[in-house]
């Protein structure tokens, strides 16, 4: 991306969302007062990560990545015997809506 490895910062402590977000603005507070950052995660946390971010004030412009999205035909096969694949992007959709639900109930959205 052509960006000098000075101006990146990565936030190892968090244990979650919130926490990065939390960690991040120290960081940023503490080495580059009143700087913007952008915000890089997998585009299907991209809402819960972006929201978090600006929970605690931070101005993250988002950068998603890892995009999970491809052309599907929901055909009787898929709802009858659906594969792998599938199911394991079942448990990626059902873990980022359990999630912000959970994110939206504590207040860190």
């Amino acid at each position: 991306l052509g960006i000098p490895e000075s101006d990146i910062i990565i936030e190892y402590k968090s244990r979650n969302t919130r926490e990065n977000a939390l960690f991040t603005r120290r960081l940023l507070e503490e080495q580059y007062p009143g700087a913007r950052c952008l915000l890089l995660t997998s585009a299907w946390h991209m809402r819960r990560a972006s929201a978090c971010f600006q929970k605690v004030g931070l101005e993250a412009t988002p950068f998603p990545v890892d995009y999970l999205s491809e052309k599907w035909e929901l055909t009787p096969d898929i709802l009858l015997a659906p594969n792998g694949r599938c199911l394991s992007l079942w448990e990626l959709v059902v873990k980022e809506w359990v999630g912000y639900g959970a994110y939206w109930l504590k207040g860190y959205l």
